[in-house]
């Protein structure tokens, strides 16, 4: 148990670790520990799953427990993966309406210095996406 009084029980995110229970925090420590060490990246379909996606997979599992029904991965990773898709959908539109601004406030320029602003551009959003 990580703390002895209920209150404390009932409220746990709100506490800091100095209240928690020193074995507790040791056993906490260890499995910290061993996830790192001995946890293979989770993969789905044979796409490997961000920090975020596996929080995002994981409350579509918590959110079908909690409404009676048997979580479907597929059905979850469907649903996370759309999410995905859809942030990473709204990040590159503000890359690209900020590339263009800068772009049009350098015009007019020459055909080369366009062509290297453009491939710039490109070498750029590949490398964030």
């Amino acid at each position: 148990q990580p703390v002895i009084e209920e209150d404390d029980l009932q409220n746990l995110k709100a506490l800091p670790d100095s209240r928690l229970r020193p074995e507790f925090r040791g056993q906490l420590v260890q499995l910290r520990r061993k996830v790192f060490r001995d946890a293979e990246p989770k993969a789905v379909n044979g796409q490997k799953v961000t920090g975020k996606g596996l929080v995002r997979l994981m409350d579509e599992f918590v959110e079908a427990f909690n409404a009676g029904r048997v979580p479907s991965v597929t059905t979850a990773w469907a649903s996370v993966s759309a999410s995905e898709c859809q942030r990473a959908l709204d990040e590159s539109t503000v890359f690209a309406e900020a590339a263009k601004a800068a772009l049009l406030a350098q015009l007019p320029m020459a055909a080369p210095e366009m062509t290297k602003a453009l491939v710039k551009l490109k070498v750029d959003s590949l490398a964030k996406f």
